[in-house]
């Protein structure tokens, strides 16, 4: 995926997630643009927890694709050479580097 202006911050493209026979996801596909507020909402047992911890590296999709600023993250957290115990994957610290440099942005961009 090539970077462009209108390239969402995070993008999920035909996720599935498998706990044994249990289908947790089910084809999400979802895109969140920066400096956009969303709310993840549901019922209970409806995924917003298992997607979120998808993002962060500490579940592998089954299925499907995650992009963070039009990079596709690596699928697995055990391919992360810099994983451990402590840290569940380079996509979590990713994540969060975005989060921040973004939030930061946007508290500066505000004073």
């Amino acid at each position: 995926m090539q970077k462009s202006e209108k390239t969402p911050l995070i993008e999920v493209k035909e996720l599935d997630l498998y706990f044994g026979m249990f289908h947790a996801l089910k084809n999400v596909s979802v895109s969140f643009n920066a400096g956009e507020l969303i709310g993840l909402v549901g019922d209970n047992g409806a995924g917003k927890t298992t997607l979120i911890r998808v993002l962060c590296g500490i579940h592998e999709p089954s299925r499907g694709e995650v992009y963070f600023d039009g990079q596709r993250a690596p699928n697995s957290i055990r391919s992360s050479p810099s994983s451990s115990a402590s840290r569940p994957s380079s996509r979590l610290s990713g994540f969060a580097t975005i989060s921040r440099s973004r939030a930061t942005s946007i508290w500066a961009a505000s004073r």
